[in-house]
């Protein structure tokens, strides 16, 4: 018995203590005017971009100007050395234009780093000299000047006393003139990089990625929250050889890129891998941004992120092929543990080797991977939701496809249950310390576990209605049976939800299947018109009765649905 009682104890223990989840000390990416004096230290300390050499100012100075100036980002105004920059500018280099495995881009780029510096051994000190001349020119001065003062009057509208206008001033001055330096800085260096690098590529055993003039690409996205299950999507879709064609848009991938003589700093333990490298890969993919929007010509994208960006759209805009998919793991319960073993591993690669991540942070990102799914994906093409829940399969399993075809915009839905689950993770408690409290809402006087059935039928729902304050369209829901034909379609019609049986024999199947309970769920939600409506009347009349009173309804209004208005 007591050995018994020991095993239960370490158990319980065990539960109540599940280190994965205990990553808040980790700092998580925050607007500078965010940061507190005990994160400014840890920033100091561990964060690439603030150690000696990297920046042409005092990291500390840095901060605090741009703390007064109200920059959010810090990565908008540092200047790198010339060294970081070249460092910088190479790696961009080798991402947009060379075939290079990803995992090897930071140890490639310190061998053309040595190549050129060995090759050319004044050409830091050239390059350094070049920008103090250019930063010497009285229209340069002059633009500091002005864009400081106007930036000044928009940041302080109200601001009178003269002597700390003059101080503020002074804190703008010094800003703008980084966020010039640094312009000047990566022209020259991408310029010398562009002559010169050439010359070694064959030493180097570097041959060009293959380039398509704009339109005829043929470029793939996978989206999806850390440890959601890219990699094994990736490695479903694409060789390692054809991603080493394409060019990689991931931060995650530019991480392992440090400025040479920075070893003794880079093999340090820590456990802040995140903020370590995150503005460094920050700065790197400003550049490869940079590049790839002045192209007329360029090889094929490889996209690896949560979300779609904003200039991720515009590159693929009018593309002759897109792939479009999301690793949509629904347990979210699964990745606070994955995030930190392959933290730990040592066989991780450069991206996740030490780099732990912060536990509501990590857990947000999957809420938000859920909460924004159709406004994050590219638009005029059909994306792929993959279930990633079982890596071992041999081949991922569809459980939904979207097409945001502007008219056209439908949800093919061939798993409601697991699709469900996948957007029911909006309503994942970032704050959880456990399993058990990964869906619970403390705020909430009643029903506070979010997992049930009519939370993830809510969730669903939220798809088919549209938003006009945020630019969304309505989208019709097309419900597919096991043989993969539709048999129940809902779509809005008039700012309510209405659903058309499509086959009356496979939608009475549904109802009796293994889902039958959820399809129910769903119906009464459009019938009673919201999950709040649906549980007052459940609670009224029982739940058997309420889902027949609904399902009766959604018969009732078959013919109708089928008059020209609602056609």
């Amino acid at each position: 018995m007591p050995d018994k009682s020991k095993h239960v104890h370490s158990k319980i223990s065990s539960y109540l203590n599940e280190p994965s989840y205990r990553q808040r000390d980790v700092l998580s990416l925050k607007r500078l005017s965010s940061w507190p004096q005990n994160e400014i230290r840890i920033q100091l300390n561990e964060n690439r971009a603030l150690q000696p050499g990297f920046m042409v100012r005092d990291p500390e100075v840095v901060i605090q100007d741009s703390i007064i100036c109200k920059v959010d980002w810090l990565t908008d105004v540092l200047c790198p050395s010339v060294k970081a920059a070249l460092t910088l500018n190479i790696a961009k280099e080798l991402i947009v234009k060379y075939k290079i495995n990803e995992d090897d881009i930071g140890q490639v780029t310190q061998q053309v780093y040595q190549t050129l510096v060995n090759n050319d051994p004044k050409c830091l000190t050239d390059l350094g000299l070049e920008v103090k001349k250019l930063m010497k020119n009285k229209k340069i001065k002059k633009k500091i000047e002005k864009l400081a003062l106007e930036n000044l009057k928009r940041t302080y509208p109200d601001l009178k006393h003269k002597n700390k206008r003059e101080h503020l001033m002074q804190a703008f001055i010094r800003i703008q003139t980084d966020i010039e330096q640094r312009s000047i800085t990566h022209s020259l260096v991408c310029a010398y990089i562009v002559t010169n690098l050439p010359k070694y590529k064959a030493e180097l055993r570097l041959s060009e990625k293959k380039t398509l003039s704009k339109g005829r690409n043929n470029d793939y996205t996978f989206l999806g929250a850390a440890g959601s299950g890219k990699s094994t999507v990736i490695r479903q879709f694409i060789t390692e050889e054809e991603r080493s064609n394409k060019v990689a848009l991931s931060t995650d991938v530019y991480r392992g890129v440090f400025v040479p003589g920075t070893e003794a700093y880079e093999l340090r333990e820590t456990k802040q891998g995140f903020i370590k490298t995150q503005d460094t890969a920050y700065l790197i993919k400003d550049l490869v941004q940079a590049e790839l929007m002045g192209l007329t010509s360029r090889p094929d994208l490889l996209i690896d992120c949560v979300t779609l960006e904003g200039w991720h759209k515009q590159l693929l805009q009018g593309n002759q092929q897109t792939y479009s998919a999301v690793a949509a793991l629904d347990d979210v319960s699964l990745v606070p543990e994955r995030a930190y073993k392959r933290a730990l591993s040592p066989t991780s690669g450069p991206a996740d080797r030490g780099r732990h991540v912060h536990t509501s942070a990590l857990l947000e990102g999957h809420s938000k991977a859920s909460t924004y799914l159709l406004s994050s994906i590219p638009s005029g093409v059909e994306t792929e939701i993959l279930d990633t829940n079982a890596s071992s399969q041999n081949k991922l399993k569809k459980i939904a496809k979207i097409s945001t075809k502007i008219g056209d915009e439908i949800v093919s839905i061939y798993d409601i249950k697991k699709f469900s689950s996948f957007l029911g993770k909006a309503n994942i408690n970032p704050e959880a310390t456990r399993k058990g409290e990964l869906y619970y809402n403390h705020k909430a006087k009643t029903h506070r576990f979010t997992y049930s059935d009519a939370y993830k039928a809510e969730q669903i729902l939220k798809v088919a209605i549209s938003n006009n304050i945020k630019n969304k369209p309505s989208f019709t829901l097309l419900l597919h049976g096991s043989d993969m034909v539709p048999y129940a379609k809902i779509k809005e019609h008039a700012g309510k939800l209405v659903l058309e049986v499509v086959d009356e024999t496979l939608f009475s199947q549904a109802l009796k299947s293994e889902g039958g309970k959820f399809l129910v769920e769903i119906v009464k939600q459009i019938v009673y018109e919201g999950l709040e409506e649906s549980r007052k009347e459940t609670f009224i009349l029982g739940e058997a009765a309420a889902g027949e009173k609904a399902i009766q309804r959604i018969k009732a209004m078959q013919n109708i649905l089928h008059t020209p208005r609602f056609l």
